[in-house]
């Protein structure tokens, strides 16, 4: 039978047991408590984030060319998962069926699109909405914020304030059609860059009001699986003007959705 310590095999359960084995070895299991274990993932999660804070998203791909960097990248990986996998077996969660589970709840969650939904594509193809009217015209003024950042909250705030105070009700089966104009702040310095899709997203996701919900029983999410047509620019502000999004709405189908 292999030691554990020396074992080379490289399955969720080989990992365990190997980690177990070390940690037990060194009599660390009382230190190894699900609190310990969860803030010292937390702290090297951020130290994997420090690899890649102030690249842009060009250099960030090209962080395993540098070998200095690439190390320090695969180091703080291996202690990330160092961490999760002693957490996962402290708790006697197995890992790979969580995943399973998460991945079927996510099925739901996100169903396949019946087709791609294109980024800044060119206007007047099929189910585009070339020569039609917006229903609904949104002026959002604030920050736009990426995806998972600290100034997401702020952003969908005024995002969902404007289709509050538009009285916008989602219309039944509409199918969307929607063009949004990004106006970014002046960047602080060469690093502060915002990706147009990463933008998008957290827009789409406070549009609740206008697109309604996705019919199904987990958190509430925006149904952007409604949204056929997507049209997205962005420019930096110029003089006197503030940051923020035009965003035009648009019923790619025969019926009008009503704004009162």
């Amino acid at each position: 039978m292999n030691d554990p310590v020396t074992s080379s095999g490289d399955s969720l359960r080989d990992l365990a047991d190997f980690l177990r084995a070390f940690a037990d070895a060194r009599d660390w299991e009382q230190y190894h408590t699900p609190k310990n274990l969860a803030m010292a993932l937390a702290g090297e999660a951020g130290e994997l984030v420090a690899c890649f804070q102030w690249l842009t998203p060009g250099e960030s791909a090209q962080i395993m060319q540098d070998a200095a960097a690439a190390a320090s990248v695969e180091s703080e990986l291996a202690d990330v998962l160092q961490y999760l996998i002693r957490l996962a077996d402290v708790l006697e969660v197995d890992l790979a069926e969580a995943v399973r589970k998460k991945v079927r709840l996510n099925e739901a969650r996100f169903p396949p699109s019946p087709g791609p939904m294109p980024v800044a594509s060119t206007p007047g193809g099929a189910g585009s909405p070339h020569n039609k009217e917006p229903f609904l015209v949104l002026e959002i003024v604030g920050h736009p914020a990426s995806y998972s950042t600290a100034a997401e909250g702020p952003w969908q705030a005024a995002v969902r304030a404007e289709i509050a105070r538009q009285h916008a009700s989602p219309g039944k089966d509409t199918r969307f059609g929607i063009r949004i104009a990004f106006r970014t702040r002046v960047p602080a310095n060469p690093n502060e860059v915002w990706d147009i899709d990463n933008l998008v997203k957290p827009t789409l996701d406070a549009m609740e009001g206008v697109l309604g919900l996705r019919p199904w029983h987990g958190p509430r999410q925006a149904a952007d699986d409604r949204v056929d047509y997507l049209e997205a620019s962005k420019r930096t502000v110029g003089d006197g003007e503030s940051p923020g999004a035009h965003i035009e709405v648009y019923d790619l189908g025969d019926g009008t959705t009503l704004v009162s």
